[in-house]
């Protein structure tokens, strides 16, 4: 028997929990980029291949994450994004070398790949009527995220050293458990409408042009943040 549905405007609240967790380790490895890159010997072209690994598998698989959430349970694979993004991050100091760091990287990116577009899909489904709420709150979750990993992660370092960042995997266990309970309840799990066919001549159209305006702007935008938030940790390191 399903549980009882929480109010839209709640599971709006669980969904940007979740978002808050995934990009708290998506953004925990960014400024321990200097760390490694010092463990492994490895040089600043050598270094610059880890965050290039994060944006190109965190970013590019999404239309694919997206279709995929058309078709199955949505809620489901956001919990499943959450949780590979948790527990793949949080064992990257137990990576004996920076391939086997690299193969981590991926698979927490590719968690995130899978997170953000099922996570966006349900908060906006969730409140049908106001779903340019819905989707301010679930944005506001992200960057969030991304001010606590900074200082959470660098304190758990110089604190307790680097390989207790496996303690960072609760947050991915709670807000993977909330999706999983959420997707019992009968609440937008399952795609309710059957996926529009999109073909390439329809990506050539005029009507799809704001969109592509928007896509390079998005991509603009993501290229300053990678690189500032990737070699920030160098430039403090050298100045001591």
């Amino acid at each position: 028997m399903n549980d009882v549905a929480p109010h839209p405007l709640r599971r709006v609240y669980y969904i940007t929990f979740a978002h808050i967790t995934v990009d708290f380790y998506m953004t925990l490895f960014p400024p321990l980029l200097a760390l490694f890159t010092t463990r492994f010997g490895l040089s600043l072209v050598e270094a610059s291949l880890l965050p290039m690994t994060i944006s190109v598998f965190g970013n590019m698989p999404q239309p694919i994450m997206g279709y995929l959430g058309d078709k199955n349970n949505r809620m489901v694979l956001a919990a499943l994004g959450v949780f590979f993004c948790g527990i793949f991050v949080s064992i990257i100091g137990f990576a004996p070398s920076a391939p086997l760091l690299a193969v981590c990287l991926i698979f927490a990116a590719l968690g995130s790949s899978l997170f953000h577009p099922t996570g966006g899909g349900l908060v906006t489904a969730s409140l049908p009527g106001r779903s340019n709420l819905a989707m301010a709150i679930f944005l506001t979750g992200g960057p969030l995220g991304m001010a606590i990993a900074p200082v959470t992660g660098t304190q758990i370092i110089q604190r307790y050293g680097l390989e207790q960042l496996w303690v960072t995997l609760f947050p991915a266990v709670v807000a993977a458990g909330v999706l999983i309970h959420l997707s019992r309840s009968g609440t937008l799990g399952e795609s309710t409408t059957a996926p529009a066919r999109i073909s390439l001549a329809f990506l050539k159209t005029t009507e799809v042009r704001p969109l592509w305006i928007l896509f390079a702007i998005s991509v603009f935008r993501s290229f300053v943040h990678a690189t500032f938030v990737s070699f920030i940790s160098f430039l403090g390191l050298s100045r001591g």
